[in-house]
């Protein structure tokens, strides 16, 4: 979806509000979990459905679709997270390519008493992505094999593992967006699911177009389809996983229903360039910029988020706009 406001002039320089957009497809049916960067995490107590791959010959795939909302992170950011059993991170990086890994965990192996598989490096770009982990586990050990997928792609594959009978059984909880609030995600998460069988295979695959449906083989699924502002986050699978949310985590819609109504643009005394809109309460927005309207997105520089003043007012300051005679502002939200 793409929607124009309207260009506005500035005294000594152009400023010109291109565009709200927003991406042609979306994960979030309805709400997300809503994930600040600074500590917010879900997490539900251990139980035996949540121990994956741990008997001899069982697979598993644990997968999620995620928001990454601005080009600025740097350092580890947690997806899926069990400790001494399985984990799927990414470490997103601005001056070079982000990566993604699958941690194992298995008491049989030395010292750490893990494996990481190490995806090829990718630029995540600002959107939606879906990420899965993929560990197949064969009879009698020895030949084992893990992979990691990212938007349709196998982006990591590692083979002639040695994990008899299985992975770790865990008796930590697991966690969502975080390790009870270290290495936390920033972002929107969204159909989280959790499976006894490999349901990827191969270099490439089918991304999902539609919600998860629970079937015999899902562990836990969850939708974050509650009500906004919520922090109890029920599991559609027949087990009962219930994740409650810690620090801040709570269900939103990552989804404006109508594009932003500008306000007050105006340049500041001391030079930058302010303006300011309204739209859904909790609406997460990200200013992009370029000196040429023309580029593609992916090259228009993320200036970082908007900040929401009072509930659905937004408001934006670039205290860089004078450094150049011309600048145009995408307004972008999932």
């Amino acid at each position: 979806m793409r929607k124009t406001i309207t260009p506005i002039i500035a005294s000594a320089f152009t400023i010109c509000l291109l565009h709200f957009s927003a991406p042609e497809s979306s994960a979030a049916w309805g709400s997300a979990l809503s994930l600040d960067g600074v500590n917010d995490y879900a997490s539900v107590p251990d139980n035996n459905s949540l121990d994956l791959g741990t008997a001899d010959g069982q697979g598993f795939t644990i997968e999620a679709w995620f928001y990454v909302p601005d080009l600025n992170g740097e350092g580890l950011q947690t997806l899926i997270y069990k400790q001494s059993a399985y984990a799927l991170f990414i470490n997103f990086h601005t001056s070079q390519a982000d990566q993604m890994f699958f941690r194992l965990w298995s008491l049989a192996l030395p010292a750490p008493g893990y494996v990481t598989l190490f995806a090829n490096p990718t630029d995540l770009s600002i959107g939606w992505h879906h990420a899965a982990a993929v560990f197949d586990n064969q009879p009698g050990g020895g030949n084992d094999t893990a992979a990691v997928y990212l938007d349709g792609s196998r982006i990591g594959l590692g083979t002639g593992l040695n994990f008899n009978p299985g992975i770790g059984n865990s008796a930590s909880p697991l966690y969502i967006g975080a390790y009870a609030g270290v290495n936390p995600f920033h972002g929107w998460i969204d159909e989280v699911r959790l499976s006894d069988v490999v349901r990827y295979s191969g270099t490439s695959y089918s991304v999902p177009t539609a919600p998860f449906v629970s079937d015999a083989n899902t562990r836990a699924l969850w939708h974050f389809d509650e009500p906004a502002g919520s922090t109890s986050f029920g599991d559609s699978s027949a087990n009962g996983n219930t994740l409650t949310g810690f620090n801040g985590a709570q269900t939103g819609n990552p989804s404006p229903a109508v594009p932003p109504y500008l306000t007050n643009p105006l340049k500041l005394a001391d030079g930058p360039f302010q303006f300011a809109f309204t739209n859904s309460p909790g609406a997460p927005f990200t200013v992009l910029a370029a000196t040429n309207l023309t580029l593609p997105l992916s090259n228009w520089t993320a200036l970082g988020g908007v900040t929401e003043v009072s509930p659905g007012r937004f408001q934006f300051t670039d205290p860089q706009a004078t450094n150049t005679a011309r600048r145009f502002y995408r307004i972008y939200s999932p």
